[in-house]
C-alpha cells in the first residue's frame, strides 16, 4: 500500500481532462475564408459550421445533432430564432425532450446559428429523411467529428 502512495507522489495521475481548449480558436476558424461568407458555402461546409455553432451556443452533446429533425413538430422558426426539439433522450437527461433555442447573432452574422441554419435549409436537398444533418452520399446521417484548418 505504501509503495502505491510513494509512486503517486513521484508521478501523480493526470486529471481526466488535463487540457482545455479555447473556443475563440474555433470561432475564428468559422469566421475565416474557409467558412465565410455563409452565403457562398457548400452544403457540407454549412453542415459543419451549423453543427459547431449549435454545439458551442447550446452546450448540447454531439449525439443530439443526429436527433434534430426538420419536421414541423420538431423545428419551429420564429422571427429571430429557431426552437428545436430533439427526439429521444440525452444520455444524462431526466426529461424526454428539451428544447434548443438558436438565436440570430446581430453583432456578427458569420457566427449566427440562426442565419447559418436558415441557409442550410435553403440548400438542403429534398429527402424522405427529416434529419437536419446528413451526408450527400446515400443520404446517411452526417456527424462531423473534427475540423481541419488546412
Amino acid at each position: 500500500m505504501f509503495i502505491y502512495e510513494g509512486l503517486s507522489r513521484i508521478q501523480p495521475s493526470l486529471p481526466r481532462y488535463a487540457e482545455t481548449w479555447d473556443v475563440n480558436v474555433v470561432l475564428e476558424l468559422l469566421k475565416s475564408p474557409l467558412f465565410s461568407p455563409t452565403a457562398s458555402l457548400s452544403f457540407s461546409q454549412l453542415q459543419i459550421k451549423a453543427a459547431m455553432l449549435i454545439l458551442i451556443s447550446t452546450a448540447c452533446r454531439i449525439s443530439t445533432l443526429v436527433r434534430l429533425l426538420v419536421g414541423c413538430e420538431f423545428f419551429v422558426k420564429r422571427a429571430d430564432h429557431f426552437i428545436l426539439y430533439p427526439t429521444g433522450r440525452d444520455k444524462t437527461a431526466k426529461r424526454l425532450n428539451h428544447e434548443i433555442y438558436l438565436f440570430k447573432n446581430v453583432q456578427d452574422m458569420q457566427l449566427s446559428p440562426f442565419d447559418v441554419i436558415e441557409r442550410l435549409l435553403v440548400l438542403r436537398p429534398s429527402s424522405p429523411l427529416q434529419t437536419l444533418f446528413f451526408s450527400n452520399r446515400r443520404l446517411k446521417y452526417f456527424l462531423p467529428t473534427r475540423l481541419e484548418s488546412g
